[in-house]
């Protein structure tokens, strides 16, 4: 059976609204409510941070706050668009601060010293194509990460991350399928050496 892929321009839009409550030392506790509809996705949690409290001979830091309160927004919107009945363009992209609990500004919530908030922007761009019913190729960037100003001055705080990817799926048989994919990653460090390097990933899927 030829490929077929519907050519009107689709889009996924989805809502969610999460409340937390957090309070935390060295771990922390979650409550999570949430709704999702056809709209944009929208976060807001508030986080209510506990310093640890200097030990015996300690002094505290009269410029650090013992207790922060910062607020975690964020908005994604992502969207798919077929150019032609087998070919076509997939994208998100996010902006928000204090994204770190959802994966977002590689992992950093706030700063370290002074416990203000950080902010951020990321998003990928693919392009895929199928040649056939059982062959399908995949290639794209994305790229995120925080602001800057936000980030300590020292320390192993991340700059940015960026990816170029490729991928190819082949369906040998209605039982195995196989992939490959490289990567191309970079990493920029505040401080530290920054990173690159080249990923190649092989698998083998069997299906029953």
């Amino acid at each position: 059976m030829p490929v077929r892929i519907d050519e009107t321009w689709q889009k996924r839009l989805t809502f969610q609204v999460d409340a937390f409550a957090v309070r935390t030392r060295e771990s922390c506790r979650i409550s999570k409510r949430s709704s999702e509809q056809n709209l944009p996705i929208l976060h807001h949690q508030t986080l209510n941070i506990l310093r640890r409290l200097p030990s015996h001979g300690e002094d505290i830091n009269p410029n650090i706050p013992v207790r922060s309160v910062i607020n975690v927004d964020g908005l994604s919107v992502d969207g798919k668009i077929n150019l032609t009945a087998t070919t076509g363009l997939i994208g998100e992209g996010y902006v928000g601060q204090g994204l770190g609990n959802y994966a977002g500004n590689i992992f950093q919530t706030y700063h370290p010293e002074t416990y203000a908030v950080i902010r951020g922007r990321g998003g990928f761009l693919e392009l895929f194509h199928y040649w056939n019913d059982r062959l399908q190729v995949h290639v794209g960037y994305g790229v995120e990460g925080p602001l800057r100003q936000d980030l300590p001055a020292v320390g192993t705080g991340i700059l940015k991350n960026s990816a170029y990817f490729a991928s190819m799926f082949w369906d040998v048989t209605k039982f195995l399928q196989y992939s490959f994919q490289v990567d191309y990653r970079q990493t920029d460090y505040v401080t530290l050496n920054d990173n690159r390097g080249l990923v190649f990933y092989n698998q083998f899927l069997m299906r029953y």
